[in-house]
């Protein structure tokens, strides 16, 4: 009777675990979007927004500057949901009338946060530098099936370029993701393939093809003056610039409402784009993302605010006050 007993108190509590289990995941999964999750992993608080879309993330940004109002004893009430007046983060000057220390020191002043937009897998742009001698000698294969023959220039001759965007590729590209010709997927596959290497140092445990060279656009020799401060491989990443499905638009619509509010890149606001074939702790976005928030805090003095896709690991791996995460 005692163990019968005992093993009933074991089954009953085990279902009872369950079932909490099992609430818990259902609040997770269908509470509110507006709503938010408060958590404290360190002495500082951090406040987690779970939206579905840029409009929601938007309305995220709304709560958390009308939070800002409210603890300075201010009010402010919009005529519509995101309708903040133009230049609201500085203030209302103009930054094209203002130098970039006299913009540093409006914003500082100003009822807004700095921002990290750090952008979710395969939303960034990549871009590879090729090799040719090595990429021929080492790996014929993906030399013929991107349909070179030679390295150096000449009539009826195919020869690689320096460098190709590879995510996404344009239409013209060997590496076109649309072409129904096999030998365009096994070339585009070949230039995103990543080798394992057993080494201590996680940022170079996973390596490109020899010959091969990849790293986001705007860190490389033929797109540095394209980058943006790294906020051009995070949106309209389509090859065709007229035609961005949703997804390939990337941040573009919330960072041209940013710029509306006042924020300016690489001071008010920093883009972390990186290379999302590798894991966490082997790319450098969360060491990008930390640099950012003390720089961004030492130039205006205040917590960061990061606006992210699916990138919750990244984002918990360094300490940031606010979150505002799009699903």
């Amino acid at each position: 009777e005692m163990c019968i007993r005992d093993r009933s108190t074991v089954i009953f509590g085990a279902m009872a675990l369950l079932f909490l289990i099992i609430s818990a995941c259902l609040v997770l999964f269908y509470q509110s979007n507006e709503e938010m999750f408060v958590v404290k992993p360190n002495a500082e608080q951090q406040i987690l927004f779970i939206a579905n879309d840029a409009s929601d993330i938007q309305s995220a940004l709304f709560k958390h500057i009308q939070s800002l109002q409210d603890s300075l004893g201010k009010t402010f009430q919009p005529q519509t949901q995101y309708n903040l007046p133009e230049n609201y983060c500085l203030n209302g000057k103009d930054p094209k009338k203002l130098t970039i220390k006299q913009s540093t020191i409006e914003f500082a002043k100003g009822p807004c946060s700095p921002v990290v937009i750090v952008p979710g897998h395969q939303g960034t742009m990549l871009r590879a530098q090729v090799n040719c001698p090595v990429l021929r000698k080492e790996r014929p294969d993906i030399f013929q099936a991107c349909g070179w023959d030679q390295c150096e220039k000449g009539f009826f001759k195919n020869v690689p370029a320096n460098e190709y965007t590879i995510w996404i590729p344009p239409l013209e590209s060997p590496m076109n993701l649309f072409s129904p010709n096999e030998k365009n997927s096994i070339c585009l596959g070949a230039f995103l393939q990543l080798h394992y290497q057993n080494t201590a140092d996680p940022l170079i445990r996973f390596v490109d093809t020899p010959g091969i060279k990849t790293d986001w656009f705007g860190r490389t020799p033929e797109t540095k003056s394209q980058g943006q401060c790294g906020f051009r491989p995070i949106q309209n990443m389509f090859p065709v610039s007229k035609i961005q499905p949703g997804p390939t638009s990337g941040f573009a619509q919330m960072i041209s409402y940013l710029e509306r509010l006042g924020y300016q890149k690489s001071y008010s606001m920093q883009a972390i784009p990186y290379d999302f074939r590798k894991t966490i702790t082997t790319n450098d976005a969360s060491k990008l993302i930390e640099q950012s928030i003390d720089y961004m805090y030492n130039l205006v003095g205040k917590k960061a605010v990061s606006y992210t896709h699916l990138t919750l690991p990244t984002i918990y791996s360094v300490q940031i006050s606010v979150v505002a995460v799009s699903l």
